[in-house]
C-alpha cells in the first residue's frame, strides 16, 4: 500500500499550511481590502508547518555503504534486506502496509497520542522491492554475513530499517522478523502515565504485562527465530531471493553462520534462543543485544543454569537509562559471569548521549520518534557507527 496524496494532505505537518492558505483565500475573496491579513494567515500557517517539521522531523533514511539495498517480503512476517546493484527509485513504506494499527501500538508504548506519530506514514525506506541480489559469496570467496533481527514490544520489523540499511549496504543479508506481539501488547490506559522507579524490578507489571503472558510471548518468539534459522540453512529463504542452485550450494557448504540482533524484548529473545534452542546453536556466530529486557525471564524459560556454546560471541549494548538501573545492572553482571564460566566471550558497552526516552525504547534505534531537542549524538550519524560495531562483533567466524 503506497503513500497517497491524502496521507500528505492530512498529515500533522501540513495541516497548518493548508488551513492558513484556506483562510487566506477566504479573507481575500470576502474582503479584498484586507489582503495584508490574508498574507498574515498564509505566513502563520507556513511558520506552523516549519515548526512541526522541526518538532517532529520526517527523518530521511539513508543506506550509505558500498551497495544499494533491496528488500523482499518473504512472508508477511519476514522481510529481508540485502545488497543489490539496483538504485532505489520509489522506496518502501516504513510502516508495514501503511497500517495505522502500528502507529497506535507505538503511541501506546511511547505514552503519547497516536496523532503525534501519524507522520510516520510518510516515511519511506530507500530500497528496491524484489531487486536482484548480488552474489552470496564475497570477492575473497567467503560467505556474506547473515543477520536476523528481533524487534521489541509495541513496534514492528521495519522499525529498525536505519540499522538494517547500514548493514545491508555493507554487503550483509538482514532478515527482520515480525512477531505476533508487535501490535497485540495490552497496554493499560491508566498506567501510561506511570514510570518505574529506579530501584524497581525491570519487569513492567504496571504496564498490563504479566510474567506468564510474556513467557508465552517469548516461547513463540523463540519458535519464530528458530524457524528462520532453519529456513536459511535448508536453503528455502535463500532460494526465495532468486539465488541459483550452484551459488546456493556454495554458500551452504562454506560454513556460514547467522548473527542475531535484538532490541529490548527482542534482545532477550535472541539470548533465549542461544540458551534454549540447542538444535540450531551450531549455526549461530554472535549475538548483539540492545537493552536486553527483562533478564529475569531467562531463568524462568530455561529452568536450569544459563549457558551457551563457547563459540558464540555476545555483545551487550546498554543505553544510559538502563545502565543506571541498579537491578538491571546487577542482573547483567550476573549474566556476564554465567557466560564467562562457560567460556563465552561476553562484552558490555554503555552507549552514552543517545537520549533514551523510556524503558521500552532506546530512542537511538528508532530515530523517527520524538527525542530531546539537544541530543549529544544524532541517530543519523550514530546508527551507521553502531552498524560498524555490530559488523566488528561478527569477525572471527
Amino acid at each position: 500500500m503506497k503513500i497517497t496524496a491524502t496521507d500528505w494532505l492530512l498529515s500533522l505537518h501540513f495541516l497548518p499550511l493548508e488551513c492558513g492558505m484556506l483562510i487566506a483565500v477566504l479573507v481575500f475573496c470576502m474582503a479584498p481590502n484586507y489582503a495584508v491579513w490574508s498574507l498574515m494567515f498564509f505566513i502563520s500557517g507556513l511558520l506552523c508547518t516549519f515548526a512541526m517539521l522541526n518538532i517532529l522531523p520526517l527523518a530521511p533514511l539513508k543506506s550509505g555503504g558500498t551497495h544499494h539495498v533491496g528488500i523482499r517480503h518473504i512472508t508477511r512476517e519476514i522481510a529481508v534486506y540485502y545488497p543489490t546493484f539496483i538504485k532505489p527509485i520509489e522506496g518502501e513504506p516504513w510502516l508495514p502496509g501503511n497500517d495505522s494499527h502500528y502507529i497506535q501500538a507505538m503511541a501506546a508504548g511511547a505514552r503519547v497520542r497516536s496523532l503525534w506519530l501519524s507522520h510516520l506514514k510518510l516515511v519511506q525506506i530507500p530500497c528496491t522491492r524484489n531487486a536482484s541480489i548480488v552474489s552470496l559469496m564475497t570477492h575473497d570467496g567467503g560467505p556474506r554475513k547473515v543477520f536476523i533481527f528481533s524487534h521489541t514490544l509495541a513496534t514492528h520489523h521495519l522499525a529498525y530499517s536505519r540499522l538494517a540499511l547500514a548493514l545491508a549496504a555493507s554487503g550483509a543479508l538482514v532478515y527482520s522478523v515480525l512477531h505476533a506481539d508487535g501490535i497485540d501488547v495490552p497496554f493499560e490506559r491508566n498506567s501510561l502515565g506511570s514510570s518505574m522507579g529506579e530501584e524497581e524490578e525491570e519487569f513492567p507489571c504496571e504496564r498490563g504485562l504479566t510474567q506468564e503472558g510474556m513467557l508465552m510471548q517469548l516461547e513463540k518468539r523463540i519458535e519464530d527465530i528458530v524457524a528462520v534459522i532453519k529456513g536459511i540453512f535448508r536453503g528455502e529463504m535463500l532460494r526465495q531471493l532468486q539465488v541459483g542452485p550452484v551459488e546456493l550450494q556454495s554458500f551452504l557448504s562454506s560454513g556460514a553462520k547467522v548473527n542475531l540482533i535484538g532490541h529490548g524484548f527482542g534482545a532477550l529473545t535472541m539470548l533465549a534462543v542461544a540458551v534454549k534452542a540447542t538444535a540450531i546453536l551450531s549455526f549461530i556466530n554472535s549475538i548483539v543485544a540492545f537493552d536486553a529486557w527483562p533478564l529475569s525471564l531467562l531463568d524462568s524459560i530455561v529452568g536450569e543454569p544459563i549457558s551457551m556454546p563457547s563459540h558464540i560471541k555476545v555483545q551487550l549494548y546498554d543505553s544510559e537509562e538502563w545502565s543506571e538501573r541498579r537491578v538491571y545492572a546487577t542482573r547483567v553482571e550476573e549474566l556476564k559471569g554465567r557466560f564467562a564460566s562457560s567460556g563465552v566471550s561476553c562484552l558490555r558497552t554503555t552507549c552514552s548521549g543517545t537520549d533514551h526516552m523510556s524503558v521500552m525504547d532506546i530512542g537511538l534505534m528508532l530515530p523517527l520518534t520524538k527525542r530531546r531537542r539537544f541530543a549529544s549524538k544524532q541517530s543519523s550519524k550514530l546508527i551507521p557507527l553502531m552498524a560498524t560495531e555490530v559488523l566488528r562483533c561478527t569477525e572471527g567466524s
